[in-house]
Formats: structure tokens, sequence, C-alpha cells
């Protein structure tokens, strides 16, 4: 419930294009999937950042699988995002692994739990929170700390 209400927090903001689909859709149902990541690719091409989510009940022998399928359906964004967040133990293996990735830099805490790395000799940013705590505004708050809201011009 936690990470759900800091999704939804970060489906108000402007910049961010959220892609929920339920979780039966990301395993069964490629042609909308597709159909939905060219969308996020499209969003993601006009500076927004781009958030994946499952939604429904998962049983719990497809947990995996689905963390899996949709890293992979991800994959063309996670090439050329320069920050990933990624929420669950097995959402950061899924996309750590698609990616090749062995070893991270620790760099910091962003927030209590909210770790912040690098990838030795690539400039991701990947930020890793394994799972439901926080406030419904922590994902938000990390998401400003890489992308603030333009400054407002006003003209007197």
């Amino acid at each position: 419930p936690v990470t759900l209400q800091q999704i939804e927090a970060l489906a108000q903001q402007a910049d961010v294009h959220l892609v929920r689909l339920a979780a039966q859709t990301w395993l069964d149902e490629p042609r909308q999937v597709a159909r939905a990541m060219a969308q996020a690719r499209a969003h993601g091409a006009q500076g927004q950042s781009v958030v994946l989510a499952a939604c429904g009940t998962v049983p719990a022998a497809s947990s995996r699988e689905l963390v899996q399928r949709m890293a992979s359906a991800a994959e063309p964004l996670l090439h050329g995002a320069s920050t990933l967040l990624l929420t669950g133990g097995d959402t950061a293996r899924a996309v750590l692994d698609l990616l090749g990735v062995e070893r991270l830099q620790v760099v910091g805490e962003l927030e209590s739990g909210i770790c912040l790395s690098r990838r030795s000799a690539v400039s991701t940013s990947i930020v890793t929170k394994a799972g439901g705590f926080g406030d419904d505004q922590s994902l938000v708050r990390v998401l400003r700390h890489f992308k603030p809201l333009p400054q407002l011009q006003t003209i007197v």
C-alpha cells in the first residue's frame, strides 16, 4: 500500500508518464505491453520521466516472472536513462541482470533506506528502495533530487 501511494504521488507530477498495467497484462498480453512501451518511449523522448507499475494481484509463483517481463519490456528505456529508480529487490535484480550489472558503487543514501549507487564506468545513477516504506512523497523527492521542476519566470 505504501508503494502504491508513492506511485500515485509520482503520477500527479506533470513531467511523469505512468505506465500502469494489470499484472496479468504484463505477463500474458505482449501486444498491449508493446503499445504501452511505445507510448512510454515517446514520452521519455520528450523529457518526461517514465514510471512502470503493475496493479492487481500477482500469484506468488509469478512474481519473479512479472518483474523479468517488465524489465525486458523496459530495456529500450533502460539503456538511455540517466537515472533508474528500482523498488523491490526482485525488480532491482531483474533490471541489473538485464543490463549486465555485476557491481554497483554505493554513493550515499537519499533518504533513510533509499540508496544511491552508480554503475562503474557508466554515468547512470541507480536508486534502490527495498519496498513498502517511507511517506507518500518519498519517490517524488527522489525524482526531484535528479530532476528539479523548471523555475517559473515571472515577467512584471
